[in-house]
């Protein structure tokens, strides 16, 4: 019994010494990956380009189109900068 015991204890520490080194493996030799989208990352510089002017622009967008006659269009060259999607 005592024999079986010393047995468990071994395996459960061999195994607990496996998945401590495998963790310390994977956080630092593998290296994370970037899974957005290539067209994701224009649009997330562009946004934090224009961070403090997003606000203030759709602000005053909105206040244009709650003014505006009905079915008015808006065309994209007349966006301020912030409001417009990067190509």
């Amino acid at each position: 019994m005592k024999m079986f015991v010393r047995i468990i204890i071994v395996l459960a520490a061999v195994l607990m010494l496996i998945s401590v080194t495998a963790g310390i493996c994977v956080v630092y030799f593998i290296q994370p990956t970037d899974l957005r989208s290539d067209w994701q990352k224009p649009a997330e510089q562009h946004m934090a380009r224009h961070q403090h002017d997003l606000q203030r622009d759709r602000d005053a967008l909105l206040r244009s189109f709650r003014s505006a006659k009905p079915h008015t269009t808006l065309r994209p060259e007349s966006l301020p900068e912030s409001l417009r999607v990067p190509a």
